[in-house]
């Protein structure tokens, strides 16, 4: 502040005291504090807690907008799907024997908790006496293992037949959900096999998915 000798003298503001006051007298001036609003990156995730099972997205205001508005929304993370579009032929596995499923693969990308639900339809055909099921699981590719107690029971027949030979078919869906954490990324993949326990091989062993009947994986985040 100038006065009318000429000399300038500097007066500093008057500051409240209130712990709650943000605003600080410092050497250099008054210091106001500078907020920013991150949110958790989406991809590849950072695991913050148990309990967040959304995504943010956070949009800064431009350097010259007056008043700074932020943008903040939240979001469901975008389930993942692998629809099965093909039949895939069981018979030239060995008995007892599982093998992947075409077409079956589904990629999870980030290191979260997912709900994995996994939908298998089978089909049996046989002549004469026969005593065959189709069991399905879910296996993790980039681990090399099967995903653990994810076994399911899809369909069975079971005939013994005297005399003339009888063809007996059946069709069968069944559904098996499992939680699933993952540190990374990572692949999974279904599988199928045939337990053969009475008579001869089956005429038809497969696991079918078309516009009368789906199999399929599904996966969708529960929390990080």
């Amino acid at each position: 502040m100038a006065r009318a000798c000429g000399r300038t003298y500097r007066v500093d503001p008057r500051l409240d005291p209130a712990a709650c006051n943000a605003l600080a007298q410092t050497a250099s001036g008054l210091l106001v504090p500078r907020t920013v609003v991150q949110a958790v990156p989406s991809t590849p995730l950072t695991p913050t807690g148990p309990q967040r099972s959304v995504n943010i997205d956070v949009t800064a205001p431009a350097a010259e907008d007056c008043p700074a508005t932020w943008k903040i929304g939240a979001r469901l993370a975008a389930p993942v799907v692998s629809d099965v579009a093909t039949t895939t032929d069981l018979l030239p596995l060995a008995d007892d024997t599982y093998g992947p499923v075409t077409g079956s693969a589904l990629a999870i990308t980030a290191a979260e908790v997912w709900a994995v639900t996994m939908v298998a339809r089978g089909v049996l055909s046989f002549s004469g006496t026969a005593g065959t099921f189709i069991v399905a699981r879910i296996f993790n590719v980039t681990a090399g293992a099967a995903v653990p107690n994810t076994e399911t029971f899809v369909t069975q027949v079971r005939q013994n037949v005297a005399g003339a030979a009888q063809t007996t078919g059946d069709n069968d869906t069944s559904t098996m959900l499992t939680y699933l954490a993952v540190t990374g990324p990572v692949t999974l993949r279904m599988e199928a096999k045939t337990v053969v326990q009475l008579g001869t091989q089956p005429t038809q062993a497969s696991l079918v998915s078309d516009s009368n009947g789906r199999s399929a994986l599904f996966a969708h985040k529960v929390r990080d």
